[in-house]
């Protein structure tokens, strides 16, 4: 279920989170936001939409020159629902 944390208003009263977070059934973290998703967040937001699900739709493993090991990568579909 996605959460978030240290969470700001919009101008519509809405909270906005600046991470979302998703946790798996044992509520652990599984994913984080980036930045750029969370700028998308923000209008669906604003504009009445809501996060209901989410699935694992891939998962990859990335590394680049800096790191010793790969990391696995969850790449989430979002499921929104428009709220009046």
């Amino acid at each position: 279920m996605p959460h978030g944390q240290d969470s700001p208003h919009d101008c519509g009263g809405n909270i906005v989170p600046q991470k979302l977070l998703l946790a798996d059934s044992r509520g652990l973290t599984v994913l984080q936001s980036s930045k750029g998703f969370m700028e998308k967040y923000e209008k669906l937001v604003s504009a009445g939409y809501r996060p209901e699900a989410a699935e694992v739709n891939m998962v990859v493993w990335w590394k680049n020159d800096r790191m010793k090991d790969e990391i696995k990568v969850l790449l989430p579909t979002l499921y929104f629902r428009y709220s009046l």
